[in-house]
């Protein structure tokens, strides 16, 4: 809880403490690509741990601030425009599998070395 003075305002030490904080207040983008096979909601659980990287460096979230990650896959396996059959067969990440979980570290880890 705040102190104030007499007069209804933020007494000073906390006044200094509030425009301290507010100068950090700011929203982060990060743009995550990655060459594995993931499909789209894979992408969305890799790129949500972008948030694990933003807190080891000391970042907080604050009202008005916004954390945004951005994650798409580079591989060179293309959707063809004109399919020749009904059916793609396609090859992505198993969901319970250990891969996931070094996607998860490593979006963390290139996040929080990254981050200037």
């Amino acid at each position: 809880m705040m102190g104030l003075d007499r007069h209804g305002e933020a007494a000073p030490q906390q006044a200094e403490e509030q425009a301290e904080f507010a100068r950090g207040a700011g929203s982060c983008v990060v743009l995550l690509a990655t060459d594995a096979p993931a499909d789209t909601r894979q992408l969305r659980r890799i790129a949500k741990r972008v948030t694990v990287g933003l807190a080891r460096t000391g970042g907080i979230v604050q009202h008005g601030s916004g954390e945004y990650a951005l994650a798409w896959w580079t591989t060179t396996h293309r959707i063809p425009h004109r399919p020749s059959d009904a059916v793609r067969a396609s090859s992505v990440l198993a969901e319970g599998g250990p891969l996931m979980d070094l996607f998860f570290r490593a979006a963390a880890e290139a996040t929080e070395c990254s981050r200037m």
